[in-house]
């Protein structure tokens, strides 16, 4: 096929506008992924492929999409290329097979059905398929239905009319596209020019006049008969005249609407992978405007084109699928559903300056090195000239456990007490500070009461701050050497719980057995299950140290046995079995042993509580001196 620039007209092009109608938000959001549209013929031409296909070539063509039931236009786009056949059908004729009548012959364009009981039809008036995109085929002009009952002997016809026949006819000869109905019981009946026959099983053929359709019976066959009537069968579109067969009209489609109680014949008589194979037309789009990418299925609403008509009789939001719209309509809908877009993307855009504002800045901007102490001096002496004095300042993660790599970030720990002025003044201190989502360096900083009450509370990372290598520690206050000092007290039931509770929960043992029950058969494992095991081995080589007494082993020596298992796990170097088998082996010492550990927390409260109020009370001391007797000075 030709490309369509050069079938495009190269004077002036007019362009042109078009609704779509769309059956639903599926549909449309498969038409933005695939850049993808289709159209059907309609019962009577002119058809969408055919208006669309010569608008395309004086001009461009913009399609303006409704989605049914939503009340509004969801965007437009450019129609890029003509409608192609997706169809592989050679004449476009369709035809249903009763298992009684073996040798069925059906002219170009017509379509024969054939039922071994019991067909009861409403002919519909001046049907019209379809819309949303599922426009049917066009059928006959001035063509009424008729389908008469096997016991009487006759009516009358009009043109271009049905006739029935029954299906112990082998066979007849055909006129053009017609299609004849023969029941076996009757002989004839009254005829017209191209009318309905009902001709008994003993007529070998008969000729027919043209544009008639031929549905055969073996039995009882009847229906209302109106004017340009459509037998509709359950909503698939049959047949295709072709523009040379002589017919009134082309594309033409016989449907008819079968109710499913009145269709009593066996279903393995009717292949219904026939039924629907039914021509689309397709052709590709470029979107210029869509809600659906960013605001779902948010749309201009219908009430802004209300007062829009297509013509004097038709307003724009009464039109059919596949309406042509004046240009100007056209025009400015697109120009509408451009500035409400813009409108909501405005409104969005404020809406999420409105939260960020709302952000707490970053306290910490930029990531530390490891090595670099003038990088860790430097947030000291932020928090210290913004927060108050720091007690202790460490790395957590795996450089606390000394099972970083040269890629492992560094992670910041640190415990401040806030002044005296703060905690009794009006400007209350953040007890908590941590880095959001949208930051690079991972810092949490506790107050001195925070930090106290998760250490009576036996929470794992700040009982850990009691264990810590000296490598390891940045800065200290004396006070909390003076806390370190009763670290033992820390190492409660309460600690050993939470050390479990996370190395055999939902993240812990429990993910682990889920990812193995649905990859059974996987042998090489990915990364973050290698990751995974090394968080479970290290939680519970700790909550083990808890069982056996302590003290905890924070920090694992490059020579140690644990260090050795964990980088091993980490570095991918042992099968899931294995792994397993020191999982397993964990879980049991800590299992046998952990009656021993101390369940009173009383004692680990008292000495968080005493040490704490130490701290106030020194602060406090510090800076009395500093209030005024006279609160008006």
């Amino acid at each position: 096929m030709a490309s369509t620039q050069s079938l495009l007209n190269t004077g002036p092009q007019e362009k042109s506008y078009f609704v779509v109608k769309c059956r639903n938000i599926e549909a449309l959001k498969k038409c933005y992924k695939t850049g993808k549209w289709a159209c059907r013929d309609r019962v009577s031409p002119p058809h969408p492929r055919c208006i669309l296909a010569g608008s395309l070539e004086k001009g461009p063509v913009v399609l303006i999409f409704s989605v049914n039931n939503c009340h509004g236009w969801h965007g437009y786009c450019d129609m890029i290329d003509f409608p192609v056949s997706g169809d592989t059908k050679s004449d476009s004729t369709s035809k249903i097979v009763d298992s009684v009548a073996e040798d069925v012959k059906i002219s170009h364009s017509s379509v024969k059905m054939i039922d071994s009981s019991t067909v009861d039809c409403n002919i519909s008036y001046s049907c019209v398929a379809m819309n949303d995109g599922f426009a049917y085929g066009g059928s006959k002009s001035d063509c009424s239905a008729e389908m008469t009952d096997s016991s009487a002997a006759g009516g009358n016809k009009s043109d271009s009319c049905t006739e029935m026949i029954d299906s112990s006819v082998g066979s007849g000869n055909k006129l053009d596209s017609c299609a004849e109905m023969i029941d076996s019981s009757i002989a004839g009946g009254n005829k017209s020019d191209s009318c309905t026959e009902m001709i008994d099983s003993s007529v070998a053929g008969d000729d027919k006049s043209d544009s008639c359709a031929e549905m055969i019976d073996s039995s009882i066959a009847g229906g209302n008969k109106s004017e340009i009537g459509i037998a509709m069968i359950d909503s698939f579109a049959y047949g295709d005249n072709s523009p040379d067969s002589g017919s009134e009209s082309k594309n033409s489609v016989i449907t008819k609407n079968i109710n499913e109680d009145h269709l009593k014949t066996n279903a393995s008589n009717i292949p219904e992978k026939r039924l629907e194979e039914t021509e689309w037309h397709y052709f590709n789009v470029k979107w210029k405007t869509i809600y659906l990418k960013e605001f779902g299925e948010q749309c201009l609403p219908s009430s802004a084109t209300e007062s829009f008509s297509v013509s004097d009789s038709l307003k724009v939001n009464k039109a059919r699928n596949w309406q042509e719209l004046p240009e100007e309509i056209g025009k400015r809908m697109c120009e509408m559903i451009d500035n409400h877009y813009s409108e909501l993307k405005q409104k969005s855009q404020a809406k999420l300056d409105a939260q960020t504002s709302k952000r707490p800045t970053a306290f910490l901007t930029s990531d530390i090195n490891e090595s670099n102490q003038s990088d860790w001096q430097k947030i000291v002496d932020k928090i210290e000239v913004e927060l108050g004095r720091v007690h202790l300042a460490c790395p957590f993660g795996s450089q606390r456990y000394n099972l970083h790599r040269p890629d492992s970030d560094v992670d910041v720990f640190i415990i401040y007490q806030a002044s005296t002025k703060d905690i009794l003044g009006l400007n209350p201190p953040k007890q908590t500070i941590k880095n959001s989502d949208r930051e690079g360096c991972d810092y949490t900083i506790l107050e001195l009461h925070r930090y106290c009450d998760l250490l009576a509370g036996g929470d794992p990372r700040c009982v850990e701050t009691l264990f810590l290598h000296e490598s390891t520690i940045v800065k200290c206050s004396q006070e909390w050497r003076k806390l370190q000092e009763k670290s033992h007290t820390f190492l409660t039931r309460q600690c050993l719980d939470k050390y479990l509770r996370d190395g055999l929960g939902s993240n812990g043992v429990k993910q682990l057995l889920r990812w193995k029950q649905e990859h059974s058969e996987r042998k090489e494992l990915p990364a973050k299950i290698y990751k995974l095991v090394y968080v479970i081995i290290r939680l519970l080589q700790n909550a083990r140290d808890i069982t056996q007494g302590g003290p905890l082993k924070v920090y694992r020596g490059v020579d140690t046995e644990e260090h050795e298992i964990l980088m091993s796990v980490r570095h991918g170097q042992k099968a899931f079995d294995d792994m397993w088998l020191i999982v397993k082996s964990l879980l049991d010492e800590v299992e046998q042993q952990k009656d021993n550990v101390i369940t009173d927390t009383t004692e680990a409260k008292n000495i968080a509580e005493n040490w704490l109020l130490q701290q106030r009370y020194y602060d406090f001391s510090l800076h009395s001196c500093l209030l005024s007797d006279d609160p008006v000075k």
